[in-house]
């Protein structure tokens, strides 16, 4: 910040003040990236995906959402992962069923 008036002879401006650093808060990180699900066995699907183009600030976790439906009943579940991996195996699934993986 400077000071600055219309004097006509001398200096317009006066010195400047001491700089001020601060940093804004963290926001919401966009999606996590190249989600990928395959099929381990009969019951275990590997989740993968890249971190968020936008992390915001630090991210703490991952989580992940797995929903099956079944006969008109939504039976659902997730997982926190760690931020030093970018992948998890998700076991105990039935087998033959249809997943949503988000």
């Amino acid at each position: 910040v400077r000071a600055a008036n219309k004097v006509i002879t001398g200096s317009l401006e006066g010195p400047a003040s001491n700089f001020v650093e601060i940093q804004t808060s963290q926001d919401v990180p966009s999606a996590p990236v190249s989600l990928s699900v395959a099929a381990v066995d009969d019951t275990s699907l590997r989740v993968t995906w890249l971190p968020p183009l936008a992390p915001n600030g630090i991210i703490q976790f991952y989580q992940v959402f797995i929903a099956e439906s079944v006969k008109s009943v939504f039976h659902s579940g997730t997982q926190n992962i760690s931020t030093n991996t970018t992948e998890t195996v998700i076991k105990g699934l039935a087998a033959y069923t249809t997943y949503t993986v988000i």
